[in-house]
């Protein structure tokens, strides 16, 4: 089902109406075939590189089912930005009512974007595009990267949650993203003022973590022991992984960017949906100053 069908007409902040920043479109295979499968290998190239870290960035910002989503991420940072600074509650408040309405704005924008162009995401373009051909790919919880049919190619997901439900052209986490890192970079400046380090210990994986003997799902010889990169077997990760970050710009791009790794969204989906992103937090920015004065 369509998360949200109707989120392209939710009331917005100041966005104008709905489609005001609604992009071009994405690459049509009808029109544009070379720049289609330029895009959709891509994203295999990118499961063929699957090492510790581009997995651990997939994990971290994938913001799945049973999360806060990526608004609730960018919530949770603002709120740390806010905490780490020692904001006051009337500062505080201001944050959140920024990057709240920033992340609103976004959503409507994005999901007028997916309704109108209705765009498939990278599983159908492989499996479908390549169906014929093999490729180096992810070939599936601890079995790192081997030659797999591309019709039976697969994210680097939860088997549970394999790809998003509706359509991927813009990218809601390149847009959220770029809304929200732009509106804390207007308050703060540029420098990121959340926790600038993220600590993964090694085997801790949303999608192949350690799995020891006598535990449910364990397999021996392959859950139990550590990869040693994308074509060796085991646990991810294999040695600890620290994720950080300079910028809230570094932040908000490496989100969007997460999804090719993850293997859910082109590159035009990324870039559009940054592009949209950057315009709304501009938007909403002004407008807030004129609530709270310059």
């Amino acid at each position: 089902n369509f998360l949200a069908p109707d989120a392209y007409a939710w009331t917005t902040f100041a966005l104008p109406y709905h489609d005001a920043v609604r992009p071009n479109g994405p690459p049509l295979y009808s029109q544009n075939r070379a720049e289609w499968e330029r895009q959709a290998r891509d994203i295999v190239d990118y499961s063929a590189s699957l090492s510790d870290v581009p997995k651990m960035l997939a994990e971290f910002w994938a913001d799945g089912p049973d999360t806060t989503a990526p608004p609730g991420h960018w919530y949770k940072i603002a709120m740390d930005a806010c905490v780490n600074e020692r904001l006051s509650l009337v500062e505080t408040v201001k944050v959140l009512f920024l990057v709240g309405h920033a992340l609103n704005d976004a959503g409507v924008a994005s999901w007028d974007a997916k309704r109108h162009f209705d765009f498939i995401r990278p599983i159908t373009m492989i499996q479908c595009g390549f169906g014929g051909q093999t490729v180096d790919a992810w070939a599936g919880p601890y079995l790192g990267v081997g030659t797999v049919f591309a019709s039976q190619w697969q994210p680097y997901q939860a088997t549970t949650f394999v790809t998003p439900a509706f359509p991927g052209y813009v990218s809601g986490h390149s847009t959220f993203s770029a809304a929200a890192s732009l509106a804390l970079e207007k308050y703060f400046g540029r420098e990121y003022l959340a926790p600038k380090c993220h600590l993964i210990p090694e085997g801790v994986s949303l999608f192949e973590r350690r799995i020891d003997a006598g535990k449910p799902g364990y397999i021996p010889g392959l859950t139990d022991v550590p990869n040693n990169g994308p074509r060796t077997k085991g646990y991810a990760p294999g040695t600890d992984v620290v994720l950080c970050w300079e910028h809230w710009k570094d932040a908000g791009l490496e989100s969007g960017i997460s999804r090719f790794h993850g293997g859910i969204h082109i590159l035009a989906d990324h870039v559009d949906g940054v592009d949209m992103g950057y315009q709304i937090a501009e938007m909403v920015f002004q407008r807030s100053l004129s609530y709270w004065g310059a």
